[in-house]
């Protein structure tokens, strides 16, 4: 599992950095402070148990895990790639309402990078999650923001060996792509904290 934030060069320092905001969120490996506690709610199995009581708990998280896998056949690596980006921004962006589709794309660029037309020559079958914690209306002079959260993206890539010519002459391959993605955001920190303590207890043993 890998965790990053959006970030750019700093004017006149090349060595330096700075989280770059997106839309109405930023998305930060930060969080005010609050990674840690997210980290502990984003796991599969704390999120759904906190959403299957979301009745008496307050929890607002999002999950969607029962949509429709994308497929089709496609010519070379870039345009299995694209394929990829475009289908995560959109289910990202239908999670978290502000999170601009632009930055999100940054973030998953390099996702499945380095996919080569090599690799295509054999069946290539990966799956991973890709963690974004988020922070929305960021102000970073005096660090703060109207709410924090965290969006999980869960994927399952599968492209199948060269399969027949089109008609230029190039190989089209087989794609299976499943997207599985939750996300939930907070602008009350103590229900946070609420939400981490009770997974805490109730998955201590």
């Amino acid at each position: 599992m890998q965790t990053f934030a959006i970030t750019k060069p700093v004017k006149g320092s090349p060595l330096a950095y700075q989280e770059v905001a997106t839309g109405n969120w930023t998305i930060s490996n930060l969080s005010l402070g609050y990674g840690p506690n997210l980290q502990i709610i984003q796991d599969r199995e704390h999120f759904i148990w906190l959403y299957e009581n979301s009745a008496t708990n307050g929890f607002t998280g999002v999950l969607e895990e029962d949509t429709q896998p994308y497929q089709g056949k496609y010519s070379n690596a870039e345009a299995i790639q694209e394929l990829f980006i475009q289908s995560a921004v959109l289910a990202s962006s239908s999670l978290v309402t502000g999170l601009d589709p632009a930055s999100s794309e940054a973030m998953l660029n390099d996702v499945i990078a380095p996919l080569t037309e090599e690799q295509l020559t054999e069946d290539y079958d990966q799956q991973d999650t890709r963690t974004l914690f988020l922070i929305q209306n960021y102000n970073a002079q005096e660090n703060t923001g109207d709410a924090v959260g965290v969006l999980v993206i869960d994927w399952h890539l599968i492209i199948k060996d060269y399969e027949q010519k089109d008609k230029d002459g190039g190989d089209l391959h087989d794609t299976w792509l499943k997207l599985k993605c939750r996300a939930v955001t907070y602008e009350s920190t103590s229900l946070l904290c609420t939400h981490f303590h009770q997974v805490a207890c109730y998955f201590k043993s």
